[in-house]
C-alpha cells in the first residue's frame, strides 16, 4: 500500500495490493449493509432549516504520519449536498 511504501519502505506486489483492496472492499460492504426498514406509525418529516448540515458541502479527510519522519500522507474529498464529489 502507499502508506506502507512511504512510511515503512515496504514494497508490495500487485497481487498483494489487489488482495488487500478486495478484502477492504468486502469489509466496507459488510459494514454498510442497510437493515430492513421497520414500519413506523407516524412518519412526520422534520422541517429543513437553512442551517441544516445536509444543505452544506461535506468534507471527508484523512492523514497519516510518523513522529520520526518529516513526510506525511493526507487527502480529502468534498461532496456537495447531492453527493457529487
Amino acid at each position: 500500500s502507499r502508506n506502507g511504501k512511504v512510511f515503512e519502505g515496504k514494497d508490495s506486489t500487485p497481487l498483494e495490493i489487489l488482495q488487500y483492496a478486495t478484502s477492504e472492499a468486502d469489509s466496507w460492504s459488510l459494514a454498510h449493509v442497510v437493515p430492513e426498514k421497520r414500519e413506523v406509525e407516524d412518519i412526520t418529516p422534520l422541517p429543513v432549516t437553512q442551517d441544516s448540515p445536509s444543505m452544506r458541502p461535506f468534507c471527508r479527510f484523512d492523514a497519516s504520519w510518523k513522529d520520526d519522519d518529516a513526510r506525511y500522507g493526507g487527502g480529502f474529498v468534498m461532496e456537495k449536498e447531492d453527493g457529487i464529489t
